[in-house]
């Protein structure tokens, strides 16, 4: 069975890719793509990093990167561990939520402005209306204060100027 060099250099040169669009792409230095596929695994500071390198340019040229990690491991002389990656948790195993974690999730660039505008809507609203909500019979729509109040007498209240003479 080829080595993981030869399996990555083999997918890269049959898919007419370079060093440097790998490199790109993987976002590797280009050393780090050279030293992989030369077998040259001492240039990595730890195995994990290693791992990590093979697995995305093996993602990259389409190669199974299962079968790539464990030849990998059989290389590097450690058993290979088929379980490395934990599995999603299921359904029933996923942690609860805080009590407030809805608050992160709720679509606040949305409702906020919506809400804002309603609220604005209804302070216009009662702003706007007449003081008891209705206009009284014979007024036309005109504030009360225009008009006589027949509950204060006429000694109480100054007399208006006269009005002007119509245009009639």
């Amino acid at each position: 069975m080829a080595t993981v060099a030869e399996q990555l250099k083999a997918a890269r040169t049959a898919q007419r890719l370079s060093l440097q669009r790998v490199a790109e792409v993987t976002r590797m230095r280009v050393e780090h793509v050279q030293a992989i596929e030369s077998g040259n695994y001492d240039e990595f500071v730890a195995p994990v990093y290693l791992r990590g390198f093979v697995r995305a340019y093996a993602r990259f040229v389409r190669l199974d990167e299962r079968a790539v990690l464990e030849q990998l491991d059989r290389e590097l002389g450690r058993e290979a561990k088929p379980e490395e990656v934990a599995p999603a948790p299921s359904v029933a195993e996923k942690p609860s939520k805080p009590e407030w974690s809805w608050l992160r999730d709720f679509r606040w660039r949305t409702i906020v402005p919506v809400f804002g505008g309603m609220v604005i809507a209804v302070v216009a609203y009662f702003m706007l209306r007449s003081p008891n909500g209705s206009v009284p019979a014979g007024q036309g729509g005109f504030p009360p204060a225009l008009y006589p109040n027949p509950e204060i007498a006429a000694s109480d209240v100054l007399p208006l100027p006269p009005l002007p003479p119509s245009a009639e």
